[in-house]
């Protein structure tokens, strides 16, 4: 079993040459004295994509950084689903990219799971359920005057009526004359699991040159992954789009799942923001690159929780969502 050193080595690059793929900032984020906390986002590309990005000060990469559950993006992956599925057609579209991005813990970490619920105003029908024995008793026994009554009516001929449909505001009427209000029975039913959505931000201040094309490689990547694949005059001469890649993050701990923070489920990023001016002025290096960045992205998950996927207390690997 690899040691916390050797996971940390393998994490920082430190077993592998200038061209491993795992895109780090800052250089030295996981060196003697930092803390060993930080994410990496593992890029998923789809399967019949034919793009590629070239990277500068980069030759062609032979090392990538390993996830430590497994190169099988999580979508869908613990519910009923399509893409969750045996049906190859639907659970085949993507393929782990060789690329990942490792950055510092963002400024904020926050989760938040949201169930709708909604009222749903079930009316007459349920009122009919509801009553449908009493009322099957009463008309049985001849006793119009009883049934009436029970519904709020007054007379056995307006009961009559509303049970013909000829009198549509009879209800209505006998609540104005009464000031009161027949039961709609307004029930409060679960709908479903809002997909979790996520934005993080990091200001990323390159010390050197190197740092500095390390940030526009890992920002280039990013917005490479976010966009969809254009294909022009294919078969038949239509044009149409290619998926945009997919995400699976992984909170580090001294080279080791954190098993303090929620696991994230395979995620679309909705939205990049990137300021090259977050100190609210234009300052640039020597060569040009930007002084300072802000980076913020936005993840929406691609799975829908539920009690199955957050019922343990296993940690490593085994991390609950």
């Amino acid at each position: 079993m690899a040691t916390t050193q050797e996971k940390l080595n393998k994490l920082n690059g430190q077993e592998y040459d200038a061209n491993s793929t795992n895109l780090m900032f800052p250089s030295d984020l996981l060196s003697a004295g930092t803390d060993g906390a930080c994410l990496t986002f593992f890029i998923n590309t789809i399967r019949n994509g034919q793009a590629k990005m070239t990277f500068k000060g980069l030759t062609t990469p032979k090392n990538k950084l390993d996830s430590p559950y497994g190169e099988v993006p999580v979508i869908h992956g613990v519910s009923k689903s399509l893409q969750g599925s045996n049906n190859k057609a639907f659970n085949n579209t993507f393929v782990r990219s060789e690329y990942s991005i490792t950055l510092p813990m963002p400024k904020s970490l926050s989760f938040q799971i949201g169930a709708r619920w909604g009222n749903e105003d079930l009316g007459a029908a349920a009122m009919g359920i509801d009553q449908a024995t009493d009322y099957s008793k009463l008309m049985e026994n001849g006793n119009g005057a009883e049934l009436a009554k029970q519904m709020g009516l007054n007379t056995v001929g307006s009961i009559a009526g509303k049970l013909a449909g000829g009198a549509i505001k009879g209800r209505e009427l006998v609540e104005l004359g009464t000031a009161t209000v027949a039961n709609n029975y307004a029930e409060t039913m679960f709908k479903t699991v809002s997909n979790r959505q996520f934005t993080w931000s990091w200001i990323l201040t390159p010390r050197n040159a190197k740092e500095s094309q390390a940030i526009d490689n890992l920002l280039r990547l990013f917005r490479f992954h976010m966009l969809p694949e254009f294909k022009e005059n294919v078969g038949n001469g239509n044009d149409f789009l290619l998926y945009p890649s997919s995400f699976d993050i992984v909170f580090w701990q001294d080279g080791a799942p954190n098993p303090y923070i929620p696991r994230v489920a395979t995620c679309a990023l909705t939205q990049m923001d990137t300021n090259y001016t977050p100190t609210n002025g234009y300052i640039r290096m020597v060569d040009g690159a930007p002084q300072s960045y802000s980076l913020s992205l936005s993840f929406m998950e691609m799975a829908i929780l539920h009690k199955g996927m957050v019922g343990t207390d296993t940690t490593g690997t085994n991390t609950t969502f």
